[in-house]
Protein backbone atom coordinates (compact mmCIF):
# COMPACT_ATOMS: atom_id res chain seq x y z
CA UNK A 1 0.00 0.00 0.00
CA UNK A 2 1.35 3.42 -0.95
CA UNK A 3 1.77 6.29 1.50
CA UNK A 4 -1.17 8.04 -0.10
CA UNK A 5 -3.45 5.01 0.19
CA UNK A 6 -2.39 4.40 3.76
CA UNK A 7 -2.98 8.04 4.71
CA UNK A 8 -6.32 8.19 2.95
CA UNK A 9 -7.62 5.05 4.63
CA UNK A 10 -6.45 6.23 8.04
CA UNK A 11 -7.97 9.70 7.70
CA UNK A 12 -11.36 8.10 7.00
CA UNK A 13 -11.43 6.81 10.57
CA UNK A 14 -12.55 9.00 13.50
CA UNK A 15 -9.07 8.68 14.99
CA UNK A 16 -7.53 9.97 11.79
CA UNK A 17 -9.84 12.97 11.66
CA UNK A 18 -9.03 13.82 15.27
CA UNK A 19 -5.29 13.45 14.60
CA UNK A 20 -5.39 15.79 11.60
CA UNK A 21 -7.41 18.37 13.52
CA UNK A 22 -5.03 18.07 16.46
CA UNK A 23 -2.02 18.55 14.16
CA UNK A 24 -3.44 21.75 12.74
CA UNK A 25 -4.33 23.02 16.20
CA UNK A 26 -0.86 22.17 17.49
CA UNK A 27 0.69 24.10 14.64
CA UNK A 28 -1.36 27.19 15.45
CA UNK A 29 -0.46 26.95 19.15
CA UNK A 30 3.17 26.36 18.23
CA UNK A 31 3.30 29.49 16.14
CA UNK A 32 1.51 31.58 18.76
CA UNK A 33 3.41 30.53 21.87
CA UNK A 34 6.77 29.10 20.85
CA UNK A 35 7.88 31.32 17.98
CA UNK A 36 10.54 33.15 19.98
CA UNK A 37 12.01 29.91 21.23
CA UNK A 38 12.15 28.60 17.65
CA UNK A 39 13.90 31.73 16.46
CA UNK A 40 16.60 31.31 19.09
CA UNK A 41 17.09 27.56 18.82
CA UNK A 42 16.60 26.63 15.18
CA UNK A 43 18.89 23.83 14.04
CA UNK A 44 19.63 22.34 10.64
CA UNK A 45 17.97 18.98 9.91
CA UNK A 46 20.93 16.67 9.43
CA UNK A 47 19.61 14.69 6.48
CA UNK A 48 18.51 17.73 4.55
CA UNK A 49 21.74 19.72 4.83
CA UNK A 50 19.65 22.89 4.72
CA UNK A 51 21.26 26.29 5.03
CA UNK A 52 19.25 28.43 7.46
CA UNK A 53 19.86 32.16 7.53
CA UNK A 54 18.13 34.60 9.88
CA UNK A 55 16.36 37.71 8.68
CA UNK A 56 19.42 39.69 9.79
CA UNK A 57 21.31 38.34 6.78
CA UNK A 58 22.38 40.97 4.29
CA UNK A 59 20.40 41.19 1.07
CA UNK A 60 20.67 43.28 -2.04
CA UNK A 61 16.99 44.09 -2.80
CA UNK A 62 17.69 45.44 -6.29
CA UNK A 63 19.61 42.33 -7.26
CA UNK A 64 16.95 40.06 -5.78
CA UNK A 65 14.19 41.84 -7.69
CA UNK A 66 16.10 41.62 -10.96
CA UNK A 67 16.50 37.85 -10.58
CA UNK A 68 13.02 36.94 -9.37
CA UNK A 69 11.31 36.97 -12.76
CA UNK A 70 13.96 34.80 -14.41
CA UNK A 71 14.04 32.48 -11.42
CA UNK A 72 10.26 32.07 -11.56
CA UNK A 73 10.40 31.29 -15.29
CA UNK A 74 13.13 28.73 -14.73
CA UNK A 75 11.14 26.88 -12.09
CA UNK A 76 7.96 27.06 -14.18
CA UNK A 77 9.74 25.38 -17.09
CA UNK A 78 10.40 22.22 -15.08
CA UNK A 79 8.40 19.16 -16.03
CA UNK A 80 6.16 17.80 -13.28
CA UNK A 81 7.18 14.45 -11.83
CA UNK A 82 4.49 14.33 -9.13
CA UNK A 83 0.74 14.96 -8.87
CA UNK A 84 -1.03 16.68 -6.00
CA UNK A 85 -3.96 14.89 -4.37
CA UNK A 86 -6.65 16.04 -1.99
CA UNK A 87 -8.55 14.70 0.96
CA UNK A 88 -11.76 15.91 -0.67
CA UNK A 89 -11.69 12.98 -3.07
CA UNK A 90 -11.90 10.64 -0.08
CA UNK A 91 -14.45 12.70 1.85
CA UNK A 92 -11.94 13.70 4.53
CA UNK A 93 -10.97 17.00 6.15
CA UNK A 94 -10.28 19.15 3.13
CA UNK A 95 -6.63 19.65 2.30
CA UNK A 96 -4.19 19.57 -0.60
CA UNK A 97 -1.34 17.08 -0.36
CA UNK A 98 1.94 17.32 -2.23
CA UNK A 99 3.36 14.23 -0.59
CA UNK A 100 5.46 11.74 -2.53
CA UNK A 101 4.94 8.09 -1.68
CA UNK A 102 8.37 7.32 -3.14
CA UNK A 103 11.89 8.09 -1.98
CA UNK A 104 12.25 11.04 -4.29
CA UNK A 105 14.56 13.90 -3.44
CA UNK A 106 13.42 16.35 -6.09
CA UNK A 107 9.70 16.93 -6.49
CA UNK A 108 8.01 19.13 -9.08
CA UNK A 109 4.28 19.83 -9.13
CA UNK A 110 2.30 21.75 -11.74
CA UNK A 111 -0.93 22.88 -10.05
CA UNK A 112 -3.83 24.61 -11.80
CA UNK A 113 -5.36 26.91 -9.17
CA UNK A 114 -8.73 26.75 -10.95
CA UNK A 115 -8.78 22.96 -11.24
CA UNK A 116 -6.77 21.49 -8.39
CA UNK A 117 -6.02 17.79 -8.83
CA UNK A 118 -8.36 17.84 -11.86
CA UNK A 119 -11.37 18.03 -9.52
CA UNK A 120 -12.72 21.41 -10.62
CA UNK A 121 -11.86 22.87 -7.22
CA UNK A 122 -9.91 25.98 -6.24
CA UNK A 123 -7.86 26.94 -3.18
CA UNK A 124 -11.05 28.28 -1.60
CA UNK A 125 -12.33 24.72 -1.28
CA UNK A 126 -9.46 23.78 1.04
CA UNK A 127 -7.76 25.18 4.12
CA UNK A 128 -4.31 23.63 4.21
CA UNK A 129 -1.45 22.45 1.99
CA UNK A 130 0.91 19.73 3.14
CA UNK A 131 4.30 19.10 1.47
CA UNK A 132 6.46 16.05 2.23
CA UNK A 133 8.30 13.01 0.85
CA UNK A 134 9.55 9.68 2.12
CA UNK A 135 13.05 10.99 1.44
CA UNK A 136 14.54 12.95 4.35
CA UNK A 137 16.51 15.17 1.98
CA UNK A 138 13.75 16.23 -0.38
CA UNK A 139 13.25 19.51 -2.19
CA UNK A 140 9.89 20.49 -3.66
CA UNK A 141 8.94 23.02 -6.33
CA UNK A 142 5.23 23.83 -6.62
CA UNK A 143 4.44 25.72 -9.83
CA UNK A 144 0.97 27.21 -9.38
CA UNK A 145 -0.97 28.91 -12.17
CA UNK A 146 -3.59 31.63 -11.81
CA UNK A 147 -3.78 35.43 -11.73
CA UNK A 148 -5.62 35.79 -8.41
CA UNK A 149 -4.57 33.47 -5.60
CA UNK A 150 -6.46 33.47 -2.29
CA UNK A 151 -4.84 31.53 0.57
CA UNK A 152 -6.53 33.43 3.39
CA UNK A 153 -6.37 31.54 6.72
CA UNK A 154 -4.34 28.78 5.07
CA UNK A 155 -1.82 26.57 6.78
CA UNK A 156 1.07 25.62 4.48
CA UNK A 157 2.95 22.81 6.20
CA UNK A 158 6.28 21.29 5.17
CA UNK A 159 6.75 17.87 6.77
CA UNK A 160 5.91 18.81 10.36
CA UNK A 161 4.90 21.66 12.64
CA UNK A 162 8.42 22.64 13.70
CA UNK A 163 9.00 24.91 10.73
CA UNK A 164 12.50 23.52 10.36
CA UNK A 165 11.87 22.29 6.84
CA UNK A 166 10.97 25.69 5.45
CA UNK A 167 14.11 25.65 3.32
CA UNK A 168 12.88 22.59 1.41
CA UNK A 169 10.00 23.98 -0.66
CA UNK A 170 9.18 26.89 -2.92
CA UNK A 171 5.70 27.88 -4.10
CA UNK A 172 6.12 29.56 -7.48
CA UNK A 173 3.09 31.66 -8.44
CA UNK A 174 4.62 32.40 -11.82
CA UNK A 175 1.70 34.37 -13.33
CA UNK A 176 -0.09 35.70 -10.26
CA UNK A 177 -0.98 39.38 -9.96
CA UNK A 178 -2.28 39.03 -6.41
CA UNK A 179 -1.53 36.50 -3.66
CA UNK A 180 -3.58 36.79 -0.47
CA UNK A 181 -1.89 35.24 2.59
CA UNK A 182 -3.93 37.10 5.21
CA UNK A 183 -3.78 35.26 8.56
CA UNK A 184 -1.98 32.33 6.90
CA UNK A 185 0.74 30.19 8.41
CA UNK A 186 3.40 29.82 5.72
CA UNK A 187 6.36 27.48 5.69
CA UNK A 188 8.70 27.71 2.73
CA UNK A 189 9.35 30.38 0.11
CA UNK A 190 6.57 32.11 -1.78
CA UNK A 191 7.79 33.47 -5.13
CA UNK A 192 5.38 35.72 -7.05
CA UNK A 193 7.44 38.23 -9.07
CA UNK A 194 4.46 39.99 -10.68
CA UNK A 195 2.16 40.01 -7.66
CA UNK A 196 1.20 42.10 -4.70
CA UNK A 197 1.37 39.79 -1.71
CA UNK A 198 -1.23 40.57 0.97
CA UNK A 199 0.19 39.12 4.15
CA UNK A 200 -1.47 40.92 7.06
CA UNK A 201 -1.42 38.70 10.11
CA UNK A 202 0.63 36.01 8.37
CA UNK A 203 3.20 33.92 10.22
CA UNK A 204 6.13 33.00 8.00
CA UNK A 205 8.88 30.42 8.36
CA UNK A 206 10.50 31.14 5.03
CA UNK A 207 10.42 34.04 2.59
CA UNK A 208 7.87 36.06 0.67
CA UNK A 209 9.21 37.32 -2.64
CA UNK A 210 6.87 39.43 -4.74
CA UNK A 211 6.49 42.71 -6.57
CA UNK A 212 5.09 44.29 -3.40
CA UNK A 213 4.29 43.14 0.15
CA UNK A 214 1.57 44.74 2.25
CA UNK A 215 0.38 44.07 5.79
CA UNK A 216 1.92 43.34 9.18
CA UNK A 217 3.68 40.01 8.99
CA UNK A 218 5.59 37.96 11.56
CA UNK A 219 8.76 36.53 10.01
CA UNK A 220 9.86 34.05 12.63
CA UNK A 221 12.72 32.63 10.63
CA UNK A 222 14.11 33.63 7.25
CA UNK A 223 14.52 30.13 5.79
CA UNK A 224 15.75 30.47 2.25
CA UNK A 225 14.93 27.79 -0.29
CA UNK A 226 18.26 25.99 -0.60
CA UNK A 227 17.43 23.50 -3.33
CA UNK A 228 17.97 25.61 -6.43
CA UNK A 229 21.25 24.06 -7.55
CA UNK A 230 20.23 20.52 -6.66
CA UNK A 231 16.87 20.83 -8.39
CA UNK A 232 18.34 22.42 -11.50
CA UNK A 233 21.11 19.85 -11.71
CA UNK A 234 18.75 16.93 -11.39
CA UNK A 235 15.46 18.07 -12.89
CA UNK A 236 16.29 20.80 -15.37
CA UNK A 237 16.70 18.27 -18.14
CA UNK A 238 16.27 18.28 -21.89
CA UNK A 239 12.88 17.23 -23.20
CA UNK A 240 13.84 14.85 -26.00
CA UNK A 241 11.27 13.14 -28.18
CA UNK A 242 13.77 10.52 -29.30
CA UNK A 243 15.20 8.32 -26.59
CA UNK A 244 17.94 7.28 -29.00
CA UNK A 245 19.23 10.86 -28.94
CA UNK A 246 19.23 10.87 -25.12
CA UNK A 247 21.16 7.60 -25.01
CA UNK A 248 23.68 8.85 -27.58
CA UNK A 249 24.26 12.06 -25.62
CA UNK A 250 24.73 10.19 -22.34
CA UNK A 251 27.15 7.76 -24.00
CA UNK A 252 29.18 10.67 -25.30
CA UNK A 253 29.33 12.32 -21.86
CA UNK A 254 30.34 9.06 -20.16
CA UNK A 255 33.05 8.33 -22.74
CA UNK A 256 34.42 11.88 -22.80
CA UNK A 257 34.75 12.70 -19.13
CA UNK A 258 38.37 13.55 -18.24
CA UNK A 259 37.28 15.50 -15.14
CA UNK A 260 34.86 12.80 -13.87
CA UNK A 261 31.87 15.14 -14.05
CA UNK A 262 29.59 12.39 -15.28
CA UNK A 263 30.86 9.40 -13.34
CA UNK A 264 27.45 8.96 -11.69
CA UNK A 265 25.67 8.78 -15.07
CA UNK A 266 24.20 5.56 -16.41
CA UNK A 267 22.60 4.74 -19.73
CA UNK A 268 19.20 5.54 -18.19
CA UNK A 269 20.20 9.03 -16.99
CA UNK A 270 18.46 12.13 -18.31
CA UNK A 271 20.46 14.81 -20.10
CA UNK A 272 20.68 17.88 -17.90
CA UNK A 273 20.37 21.28 -19.53
CA UNK A 274 23.74 22.29 -18.11
CA UNK A 275 25.37 19.30 -19.85
CA UNK A 276 23.88 19.90 -23.30
CA UNK A 277 26.71 22.20 -24.29
CA UNK A 278 29.29 19.50 -23.57
CA UNK A 279 27.85 17.10 -26.16
CA UNK A 280 29.72 17.42 -29.46
CA UNK A 281 28.90 14.10 -31.13
CA UNK A 282 25.64 12.18 -31.56
CA UNK A 283 25.64 8.65 -32.99
CA UNK A 284 22.21 7.03 -33.42
CA UNK A 285 20.38 4.33 -35.34
CA UNK A 286 17.49 5.68 -37.41
CA UNK A 287 15.46 2.56 -36.66
CA UNK A 288 14.97 3.95 -33.17
CA UNK A 289 13.97 7.53 -34.01
CA UNK A 290 10.90 9.55 -34.84
CA UNK A 291 12.46 11.17 -37.88
CA UNK A 292 10.22 14.26 -38.00
CA UNK A 293 11.33 15.17 -34.45
CA UNK A 294 14.99 14.30 -34.89
CA UNK A 295 16.15 17.71 -36.09
CA UNK A 296 14.29 19.42 -33.22
CA UNK A 297 16.02 17.16 -30.69
CA UNK A 298 19.45 17.79 -32.16
CA UNK A 299 19.06 21.57 -31.97
CA UNK A 300 19.00 21.28 -28.16
CA UNK A 301 22.76 20.63 -28.22
CA UNK A 302 24.27 24.07 -28.97
CA UNK A 303 27.86 22.88 -29.54
CA UNK A 304 27.09 19.79 -31.59
CA UNK A 305 29.70 19.20 -34.30
CA UNK A 306 29.18 15.63 -35.50
CA UNK A 307 25.99 13.71 -36.33
CA UNK A 308 25.94 10.04 -37.33
CA UNK A 309 22.69 8.32 -38.31
CA UNK A 310 22.65 4.74 -39.55
CA UNK A 311 19.94 2.38 -40.74
CA UNK A 312 16.18 2.74 -40.60
CA UNK A 313 13.66 5.23 -41.93
CA UNK A 314 14.88 8.76 -42.60
CA UNK A 315 13.34 10.02 -45.86
CA UNK A 316 14.61 13.58 -45.42
CA UNK A 317 17.03 15.55 -43.31
CA UNK A 318 18.00 19.19 -43.04
CA UNK A 319 20.79 21.10 -41.35
CA UNK A 320 18.85 24.36 -41.55
CA UNK A 321 18.80 24.70 -37.75
CA UNK A 322 22.24 23.15 -37.29
CA UNK A 323 24.54 25.44 -39.28
CA UNK A 324 27.58 24.71 -37.12
CA UNK A 325 27.75 20.99 -37.90
CA UNK A 326 31.18 19.95 -39.19
CA UNK A 327 30.56 16.26 -39.79
CA UNK A 328 27.41 14.51 -41.05
CA UNK A 329 27.13 10.79 -41.74
CA UNK A 330 23.82 9.24 -42.82
CA UNK A 331 24.21 5.65 -43.99
CA UNK A 332 21.95 2.73 -44.81
CA UNK A 333 18.66 4.66 -44.79
CA UNK A 334 15.92 5.51 -47.28
CA UNK A 335 17.14 9.12 -47.48
CA UNK A 336 15.79 10.96 -50.52
CA UNK A 337 16.14 14.66 -49.67
CA UNK A 338 19.11 16.26 -47.94
CA UNK A 339 19.30 20.02 -47.34
CA UNK A 340 22.86 21.21 -46.69
CA UNK A 341 22.34 24.83 -47.70
CA UNK A 342 22.78 26.25 -44.18
CA UNK A 343 25.75 24.08 -43.20
CA UNK A 344 28.54 26.38 -44.31
CA UNK A 345 30.98 24.85 -41.79
CA UNK A 346 30.51 21.26 -43.00
CA UNK A 347 33.84 19.46 -43.51
CA UNK A 348 32.91 15.77 -43.64
CA UNK A 349 29.92 14.27 -45.47
CA UNK A 350 29.32 10.50 -45.60
CA UNK A 351 26.17 9.25 -47.36
CA UNK A 352 26.97 5.60 -48.10
CA UNK A 353 24.27 3.05 -48.96
CA UNK A 354 21.31 5.38 -49.41
CA UNK A 355 19.77 3.91 -52.59
CA UNK A 356 17.03 6.56 -52.86
CA UNK A 357 19.38 9.56 -52.85
CA UNK A 358 19.52 10.87 -56.43
CA UNK A 359 20.54 14.53 -56.00
CA UNK A 360 23.11 16.31 -53.87
CA UNK A 361 23.74 20.05 -53.73
CA UNK A 362 26.86 21.18 -51.89
CA UNK A 363 27.09 24.63 -53.45
CA UNK A 364 27.10 26.28 -50.01
CA UNK A 365 29.59 23.85 -48.49
CA UNK A 366 33.04 24.93 -49.72
CA UNK A 367 34.79 23.58 -46.62
CA UNK A 368 33.98 19.93 -47.34
CA UNK A 369 37.21 17.95 -47.23
CA UNK A 370 35.81 14.43 -47.00
CA UNK A 371 32.99 13.20 -49.25
CA UNK A 372 31.72 9.64 -49.51
CA UNK A 373 28.52 8.43 -51.16
CA UNK A 374 29.35 4.82 -51.97
CA UNK A 375 26.36 2.67 -52.84
CA UNK A 376 24.12 5.52 -54.01
CA UNK A 377 22.91 6.34 -57.54
CA UNK A 378 24.56 9.78 -57.51
CA UNK A 379 27.33 8.98 -60.01
CA UNK A 380 30.09 11.46 -60.86
CA UNK A 381 29.26 15.01 -59.74
CA UNK A 382 30.49 18.54 -60.33
CA UNK A 383 33.03 19.01 -57.55
CA UNK A 384 34.05 22.55 -58.45
CA UNK A 385 32.32 24.03 -55.33
CA UNK A 386 34.66 21.91 -53.16
CA UNK A 387 38.18 23.35 -53.51
CA UNK A 388 39.39 21.75 -50.25
CA UNK A 389 38.20 18.20 -51.02
CA UNK A 390 40.96 15.65 -50.36
CA UNK A 391 38.99 12.39 -49.84
CA UNK A 392 36.42 11.21 -52.39
CA UNK A 393 34.63 7.86 -52.41
CA UNK A 394 32.03 7.45 -55.16
CA UNK A 395 32.41 3.68 -55.47
CA UNK A 396 29.42 1.65 -56.64
CA UNK A 397 27.58 4.88 -57.41
CA UNK A 398 26.10 3.80 -60.75
CA UNK A 399 28.10 6.15 -62.93
CA UNK A 400 26.01 6.39 -66.12
CA UNK A 401 27.33 6.13 -69.66
CA UNK A 402 31.02 5.88 -70.49
CA UNK A 403 32.50 8.68 -68.45
CA UNK A 404 35.90 10.33 -68.47
CA UNK A 405 37.24 10.67 -64.92
CA UNK A 406 39.47 13.72 -64.63
CA UNK A 407 41.04 15.63 -61.76
CA UNK A 408 40.52 19.02 -63.37
CA UNK A 409 38.36 20.19 -60.44
CA UNK A 410 39.96 17.88 -57.89
CA UNK A 411 43.51 19.17 -57.64
CA UNK A 412 43.72 18.61 -53.87
CA UNK A 413 42.34 15.06 -53.80
CA UNK A 414 44.73 12.65 -52.11
CA UNK A 415 42.46 9.63 -51.64
CA UNK A 416 40.09 8.48 -54.40
CA UNK A 417 37.81 5.45 -54.71
CA UNK A 418 35.86 5.00 -57.97
CA UNK A 419 35.66 1.19 -57.78
CA UNK A 420 32.59 -0.78 -58.76
CA UNK A 421 31.54 1.55 -61.58
CA UNK A 422 31.85 -0.70 -64.61
CA UNK A 423 30.90 2.05 -67.06
CA UNK A 424 34.13 3.95 -66.41
CA UNK A 425 36.50 3.43 -69.36
CA UNK A 426 38.75 6.47 -69.26
CA UNK A 427 40.53 7.49 -66.07
CA UNK A 428 43.08 10.28 -66.42
CA UNK A 429 45.15 9.35 -63.41
CA UNK A 430 47.87 11.83 -64.39
CA UNK A 431 45.49 14.78 -63.74
CA UNK A 432 45.51 14.07 -59.98
CA UNK A 433 48.95 15.43 -58.97
CA UNK A 434 48.56 14.97 -55.20
CA UNK A 435 46.91 11.56 -55.26
CA UNK A 436 48.28 9.19 -52.60
CA UNK A 437 45.73 6.37 -52.66
CA UNK A 438 43.44 5.15 -55.44
CA UNK A 439 41.02 2.25 -55.85
CA UNK A 440 39.70 1.79 -59.38
CA UNK A 441 38.92 -1.94 -59.24
CA UNK A 442 35.93 -3.45 -61.05
CA UNK A 443 35.62 -0.74 -63.68
CA UNK A 444 36.23 -0.96 -67.44
CA UNK A 445 39.42 1.13 -67.60
CA UNK A 446 41.49 0.62 -70.76
CA UNK A 447 44.67 2.50 -69.90
CA UNK A 448 46.42 4.24 -66.98
CA UNK A 449 49.22 6.82 -67.07
CA UNK A 450 51.36 6.93 -63.90
CA UNK A 451 53.78 9.57 -65.20
CA UNK A 452 52.53 12.24 -62.77
CA UNK A 453 51.98 9.96 -59.76
CA UNK A 454 55.06 10.54 -57.63
CA UNK A 455 52.91 10.88 -54.49
CA UNK A 456 50.99 7.65 -55.06
CA UNK A 457 51.63 4.99 -52.39
CA UNK A 458 48.52 2.78 -52.66
CA UNK A 459 46.92 1.34 -55.82
CA UNK A 460 44.07 -1.11 -56.35
CA UNK A 461 43.02 -1.74 -59.94
CA UNK A 462 41.93 -5.35 -60.34
CA UNK A 463 39.29 -6.52 -62.83
CA UNK A 464 39.53 -3.83 -65.47
CA UNK A 465 40.30 -4.02 -69.21
CA UNK A 466 43.96 -3.19 -68.70
CA UNK A 467 46.66 -5.37 -70.25
CA UNK A 468 50.25 -4.23 -69.62
CA UNK A 469 50.36 -1.81 -66.69
CA UNK A 470 53.42 0.44 -66.54
CA UNK A 471 53.84 1.73 -62.98
CA UNK A 472 57.03 3.68 -63.73
CA UNK A 473 56.54 7.25 -62.53
CA UNK A 474 54.83 6.09 -59.34
CA UNK A 475 58.17 5.56 -57.63
CA UNK A 476 56.75 5.67 -54.10
CA UNK A 477 54.16 2.92 -54.53
CA UNK A 478 54.17 0.57 -51.54
CA UNK A 479 50.98 -1.41 -52.14
CA UNK A 480 49.79 -2.77 -55.49
CA UNK A 481 46.78 -4.94 -56.21
CA UNK A 482 46.21 -5.67 -59.91
CA UNK A 483 44.85 -9.03 -61.01
CA UNK A 484 41.95 -10.53 -62.92
CA UNK A 485 40.44 -9.31 -66.12
CA UNK A 486 42.84 -8.90 -69.04
CA UNK A 487 46.06 -7.98 -67.19
CA UNK A 488 49.14 -9.69 -68.64
CA UNK A 489 52.09 -7.91 -67.00
CA UNK A 490 53.16 -5.28 -64.47
CA UNK A 491 56.19 -3.05 -65.08
CA UNK A 492 57.65 -2.31 -61.65
CA UNK A 493 61.07 -1.03 -62.67
CA UNK A 494 62.30 1.74 -60.39
CA UNK A 495 59.81 0.74 -57.69
CA UNK A 496 60.27 -1.02 -54.37
CA UNK A 497 56.73 -1.97 -53.35
CA UNK A 498 56.26 -3.74 -50.05
CA UNK A 499 53.20 -5.71 -51.16
CA UNK A 500 52.07 -6.81 -54.63
CA UNK A 501 48.94 -8.85 -55.28
CA UNK A 502 48.85 -10.15 -58.85
CA UNK A 503 48.74 -13.33 -60.96
CA UNK A 504 50.85 -12.20 -63.91
CA UNK A 505 54.45 -11.49 -64.88
CA UNK A 506 56.18 -8.67 -63.00
CA UNK A 507 59.02 -6.79 -64.67
CA UNK A 508 61.46 -5.57 -62.00
CA UNK A 509 64.98 -4.14 -61.84
CA UNK A 510 66.21 -7.67 -61.16
CA UNK A 511 64.36 -9.15 -64.10
CA UNK A 512 61.04 -10.89 -64.66
CA UNK A 513 59.26 -12.45 -61.71
CA UNK A 514 56.35 -14.85 -61.94
CA UNK A 515 53.87 -15.32 -59.07
CA UNK A 516 52.37 -18.65 -58.09
CA UNK A 517 49.56 -18.31 -60.58
CA UNK A 518 46.85 -18.50 -57.98
CA UNK A 519 44.53 -15.56 -57.55
CA UNK A 520 45.27 -13.95 -54.16
CA UNK A 521 42.85 -13.65 -51.31
CA UNK A 522 41.04 -10.33 -50.81
CA UNK A 523 43.21 -7.52 -49.55
CA UNK A 524 43.75 -7.67 -45.78
CA UNK A 525 41.77 -4.99 -43.96
CA UNK A 526 44.88 -3.44 -42.45
CA UNK A 527 46.20 -2.65 -45.91
CA UNK A 528 43.04 -1.00 -47.18
CA UNK A 529 42.96 2.74 -47.72
CA UNK A 530 41.85 4.91 -44.83
CA UNK A 531 38.16 4.89 -43.93
CA UNK A 532 36.11 7.94 -44.83
CA UNK A 533 36.78 10.56 -42.26
CA UNK A 534 40.16 9.41 -41.02
CA UNK A 535 42.55 12.29 -40.76
CA UNK A 536 45.26 12.19 -43.38
CA UNK A 537 48.38 14.01 -42.32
Amino acid sequence: MTLRELGASYFKTWKGKILLAATLLAAVLFVCFFADTLALNTYVPKAGQSVIDTFYSEYNPAEETANQIQLSKTYASLTANQEAWTSAEDGLTEGIFCISSEYMEYLVYQIDSADIAAQGKSFGDFNHLWIDSKSDSFYAVLNISGKQIDLTDYYILIRDATGLYGSRAILNFYEAESVNLTNAIVMGTVLAPYAEILCDGASVYGQLKGKELSGETEFYKDLRFTGYRSVMDNLNVLSLKNDAVRIAAIEYLINNDPDYKYQDYTISSAVRVRDAGAVKKININAQDVVFDALEEDLTLFPNLEEITVSGGVLPSFSLEKLPGIKSLAITGTNLEILDLSAATELERLVLDDNPSLTTLDFTNNPKIKILSYSGTPLGWLDYSPLPELYYLDCSNSRVRDYLTISGENLQNVRMLDISGNNNIQTFYLQTFPLLESVNCSNCSILELDFSNSANLTYFKGSYNRLTDIDFRGASNLRFIEAYGGTVTSLDLRGLQPQTVYCTVKMITDEGEVYPSGFEPAPTPAEEQSAEAGETVE
